[in-house]
């Protein structure tokens, strides 16, 4: 039975990181974007341009947070599984 918690929780592990790999490509994809728009967009008014990078700049840290506190989740449960 610990044989098969084991395993699952290397399946986790394994869609998590293809998780977190994901969703930090869309995080560097979208501010790729965000900065061809501006690029293009002469129209846009300075303080429109700050406010979505304010926007993004907490985007950002929210998603660096999730990620460190479900690594550390993780590396929790590996830790209790490494009792047993």
């Amino acid at each position: 039975m610990e044989q098969m918690y084991g395993e699952m929780f290397k399946l986790w592990k394994l869609s998590w990181d293809s998780y977190k790999t994901s969703l930090t490509a869309m995080q560097a994809q979208a501010e790729k974007m965000l900065d061809l728009f501006f690029s293009q967009s002469q129209s846009l008014q300075e303080g429109t341009r700050k406010n979505v990078k304010d926007i993004l700049g907490t985007a950002q840290k929210a998603q660096t947070s999730y990620i460190q506190t479900m690594e550390e989740a993780l590396q929790k449960i590996e830790d209790i599984m490494a009792k047993r």
